[in-house]
């Protein structure tokens, strides 16, 4: 049952995975395919925009160009100057003005969408041209000619037409006042009333689609031209264009049927790749799992085996497999014997550890009888008035009582020194009085201070026997002890005979080594401890450093943490 469970779990995380990848690709398919296809649509519709808004300003210039001949017409001119009884008068220069007017009305294209001109003079010229221009009231121009809401300065706006006899419902119309070249008055005006068809055929590339919705505005948002219309619900692009001769925007509302397609299909093809990848994701799964359940069974009972104690190999291991699985497998049996050989080694040092302990209680009455037989020998130097012989005893005494004393990893820097005094008396004695010590304490407190018990010992016998025997004379050595901030410097410096570089760097690297060095009669175990005996107790916060230089001595520094004893931290509450 637990080897399903796993196989069922095996399969459902599989199929997770890989679905949610499967989901993500398809969906950023998706999203940059609508990207894509929305970025072709709008640089197509702003590519249709521009091409567009360049055919309306050419057409806008030829209509300027028209309007621009009948202002440099001086026949037209001296018609609309004459006086108001002469302005009816059709006489032959009239007739004249006229006829090349219609002229001109008939052969230039632009005027193909020219409902109706209006030249109305001041004086009462009334001339026309055009379909629909006989059909309307003079006077009803007025309205046209002082419109200024949302109309710029000459071009208006769509506005109803002026006459119901037509087919087009609305005109744009365009109004310019006629100045007299001469005086610079105004004589009248120059209206024109076009179809509201008058910029379609400039704007076709953009309604190819019913649902498609152009508007041209002119400067103020009065619309100059409307075509299509909008009533699809549909998603739709918009742009719109600046001219920069006219100040017109042309806007365009376009049907984004293709997007639509596009979507459609997207989805389409991403239900399609997700039902393939499904199935295939479960018909591998279903057979990684498969293949992952079996070994994973077999590994889950050889470990329930080695937890209960029991690392034989009774169980069956496949031998010839070369899967990661099956050497997993193997090693895991591996790991059992390893593990069963380890407990009999373990259990063998354990009996050899308790019988060592065994002896080492026997051994301590071998200490104790040898330091009651110093004293013993102590009061027979003293009966006798040996001195030098009782004094070097008591300090040899007081030595071991040190090394034999118990549960005191750390004692007053007070009692360090007067231990060293005792170990310096002794080698004074045998080396008749040469050996000198100097102290140099920057405060009476930092006696108190606690350090690892015979930590200057080995430091000054190495000094000694390194450093100090070969001179006859013998020599100084000088301790400085001096608490910067929270930490404790000891500097012990010997005017002994000094390290060559090669033997300095040899020295420096055993003191370093984890392991204690070999003993080879020039540098031998004291310093190493020492340092060792920093690393353990205080980890980085303590060390030691040795400089030497050949013929001028050796400097050991030792620093480490400031630890006030317990007498020296009461009296400074009190």
């Amino acid at each position: 049952m637990k080897n399903h469970q796993l196989q069922h779990r095996l399969l459902k995380y599989f199929i997770f995975v890989a679905i949610v990848p499967t989901v993500c690709i398809a969906l950023l398919y998706f999203g940059i395919t609508q990207a894509d296809t929305r970025a072709r649509l709008e640089q197509d519709c702003n590519q249709r925009l521009m091409h567009a808004m360049n055919k309306i300003e050419n057409k806008v210039t030829q209509i300027n160009e028209f309007t621009g001949w009948i202002f440099r017409q001086d026949d037209l001119q001296m018609l609309l100057a004459r006086p108001e009884t002469q302005a009816s008068c059709y006489d032959e220069a009239f007739h004249q003005a006229v006829q090349e007017l219609r002229s001109q009305f008939s052969y230039r294209p632009v005027t193909r969408d020219i409902l109706s001109l209006f030249l109305i003079g001041d004086n009462g010229v009334d001339i026309r041209a055009g379909s629909e221009a006989s059909l309307i009231d003079p006077k009803a121009l007025t309205d046209l000619i002082t419109c200024s809401d949302v109309c710029d300065t000459y071009w208006g706006c769509l506005t109803d037409n002026l006459t119901t006899f037509t087919d087009h419902p609305q005109v744009l119309f365009y109004r310019h006042p006629m100045i007299d070249s001469d005086t610079g008055a105004q004589t009248g005006w120059l209206v024109l009333l076009f179809s509201s068809d008058l910029f379609r055929d400039e704007c076709a590339d953009l309604l190819t689609n019913a649902e498609n919705q152009v508007i041209l505005s002119n400067q103020n948002g009065g619309t100059l031209a409307c075509f299509g219309s909008q009533q699809s619900q549909e998603t739709r692009l918009e742009g719109n264009v600046e001219s920069l001769s006219t100040g017109w925007t042309l806007s365009v509302q376009m049907s984004a049927a293709a997007l639509g397609e596009q979507r459609r299909t997207a989805l389409w093809m991403t239900g399609l790749i997700f039902l393939v990848a499904l199935i295939m994701t479960a018909i591998l799964a279903w057979m990684l799992s498969r293949s992952l359940a079996r070994p994973v069974e077999r590994m889950m009972q050889t470990v329930t085996r080695i937890s209960q104690g029991d690392f034989s190999r009774n169980h069956p291991v496949v031998l010839g497999g070369t899967s990661e699985m099956d050497t997993l497998e193997r090693h895991i049996g591996d790991m059992g014997d390893s593990m069963e050989r380890l407990l009999h080694t373990q259990l063998e040092r354990e009996q050899e550890k308790r019988a060592l302990e065994i002896r080492m209680l026997q051994n301590q009455l071998n200490p104790h009888f040898l330091y009651n037989t110093l004293n013993t020998i102590k009061l027979m130097a003293a009966l006798q008035g040996k001195t030098a012989i009782q004094n070097m005893i008591e300090a040899l005494g007081r030595l071991l009582r040190a090394n034999l004393s118990a549960g005191e990893e750390q004692i007053c820097l007070s009692q360090e020194l007067e231990m060293l005094d005792s170990y310096l008396y002794i080698q004074n004695t045998a080396k008749k009085g040469v050996l000198r010590l100097v102290k140099e304490i920057s405060e009476p407190d930092e006696l108190e201070c606690l350090v690892p018990k015979f930590l200057l010992q080995p430091v000054v016998e190495n000094a000694i026997v390194h450093g100090l025997v070969q001179n006859l004379l013998g020599g100084t050595i000088a301790l400085s002890i001096q608490a910067v901030g929270h930490t404790l410097h000891l500097i012990v410096s010997d005017t002994g005979q000094g390290m060559t570089p090669d033997t300095l760097d040899a020295l420096r690297h055993r003191i370093r080594a984890t392991e204690p060095p070999r003993t080879d009669g020039k540098h031998g175990f004291g310093l190493w401890s020492t340092a060792a005996r920093l690393r353990l107790q205080y980890d980085d916060k303590a060390g030691i450093s040795i400089d030497s230089q050949e013929g001028h001595g050796t400097t050991v520094h030792i620093w480490l943490p400031v630890q006030r004893g317990r007498r020296t931290q009461d009296a400074k509450k009190e």
